[in-house]
């Protein structure tokens, strides 16, 4: 099946998908990420004026992160794409950049739903007192279901990876793959799962081992 991408349907989802997650970061650091957070964390190693000093400095510069949302997601789709795109030539089914770009921005708001519901669950059911307990913070996740004191903290990324949002994000994409293309949806999983899941794998890796490094 023939699908048509008008020129700035990309562009549109990209800057609703900015504008959303920008949102939703705004809206932890104002009303999650709070200055008795930094006091409970660093309480024990640091004086209440360096703290004080930390937390006026974070909110200087907090506008970068907001900034740098955008070219994020940017980045993320680009490199999204271009997996799920060699994946696809290599196995002779040629979809369209702008129809693949397409399908990326709207799975994405599977990821956007997940934020939303994480901020609601920080701000009126689990109510965070340290940044470690902000780290930790994964439901829906195999990490959530596991003793996380016999966990290893450089196994804590990759368990948390393992969540109902990713799945489900790898089903929609799969979905929509398969509608916006002429795969059918077993084929489209089987390319989504060997594309964009080889790729999240070695990115697994590679956070696990600078965790290691850094150690």
């Amino acid at each position: 099946m023939k699908y048509f991408v008008s020129k700035y349907e990309n562009l549109s989802l990209w800057l609703i998908l900015s504008f959303l997650s920008t949102l939703i970061l705004y809206y932890s650091n104002t009303f999650i990420i709070t200055d008795s957070i930094y006091y409970n964390s660093f309480s024990t190693s640091l004086s209440n004026e360096r703290i004080e000093q930390f937390i006026i400095n974070q909110k200087k510069y907090i506008w970068i992160g907001y900034f740098l949302v955008p070219i994020f997601i940017g980045v993320k789709i680009l490199l999204i794409s271009f997996c799920l795109y060699v994946r696809l030539f290599v196995s002779d089914q040629i979809i369209k950049i702008k129809v693949l770009f397409r399908t990326l921005f709207i799975a994405e708001f599977v990821f956007i739903t997940g934020g939303i519901c994480r901020v609601i669950f920080l701000d009126f059911i689990y109510r965070p007192e340290t940044i470690d307990d902000l780290q930790k913070f994964a439901p829906l996740s195999l990490y959530s279901l596991l003793n996380k004191n016999i966990v290893p903290s450089y196994f804590t990324y990759p368990l948390q990876l393992i969540n109902i949002f990713e799945i489900s994000y790898m089903l929609v994409l799969a979905y929509l793959l398969s509608k916006f293309s002429e795969l059918n949806f077993k084929r489209s999983l089987g390319y989504v799962m060997s594309g964009y899941g080889v790729g999240l794998l070695l990115w697994c890796v590679i956070v696990v081992f600078l965790q290691l490094q850094l150690s």
